[in-house]
């Protein structure tokens, strides 16, 4: 089995929202995400899609001749298979193919693991915004590309794209835990009755 990159539809929604809700803290409503759907001519979603059904998914928005990652996550049971990486490489990919030069994304100064994403795909951290995230008043760091035509960005998204396709090959759904009855029964009393 393997995964694959795919345009996001609003019948997605439900499965996108319900790894938003188990990622992020101030997870978007399913509002946001219909709406930013539906303006496919300034915005570019996509989900990353096994077998299993979405197990990532990721947005840009398009303002002028930059890109700005609006948002991007793995449900954590997929992680470290590579979906990150092949999402992100769609999303540089998209952003060249729209004639965006540059692509700029916040992130939680302390997700060290996003970070290190997005500095693998050429992005550097120029700046802060203090306080951006409200729910715990976090900092973000912003992240720039260089120029997405440059040599140097050529090269690092053709790398990019070649490790995702790699992982998307490769990538085999995470295998879900059978429901426990006892461990998933809320807090009561468990008697046990032995027969001698």
């Amino acid at each position: 089995m393997s995964a694959r990159i795919r345009p996001m539809t609003g019948a997605d929604v439900p499965a996108v929202l319900a790894i938003e809700r188990a990622v992020f803290t101030t997870p978007w409503s399913a509002e946001s995400f219909l709406a930013e759907v539906a303006q496919p001519e300034s915005r570019e979603w996509v989900v990353a899609e096994s077998g299993a059904g979405v197990e990532g998914y990721a947005g840009l928005m398009f303002v002028g001749d930059e890109a700005h990652v609006m948002n991007l996550a793995v449900d954590e049971r997929a992680r470290h298979a590579g979906l990150g990486v092949a999402l992100v490489a769609h999303l540089l990919d998209a952003a060249a193919a729209r004639g965006a030069r540059r692509v700029t994304l916040e992130v939680r100064a302390s997700n060290a693991a996003a970070i290190g994403l997005y500095r693998l795909a050429g992005l550097s951290s120029v700046g802060v915004r203090p306080g951006y995230y409200a729910d715990v008043g976090e900092d973000a760091s912003i992240m720039w590309t260089e120029d997405l035509d440059g040599e140097l960005m050529r090269e690092r998204r053709a790398a990019l794209r070649e490790r995702a396709e790699r992982a998307l090959e490769l990538f085999r759904p995470p295998v879900h835990a059978a429901p426990d009855p006892i461990a998933d029964a809320p807090d009561t009393d468990l008697i046990l009755a032995i027969e001698t």
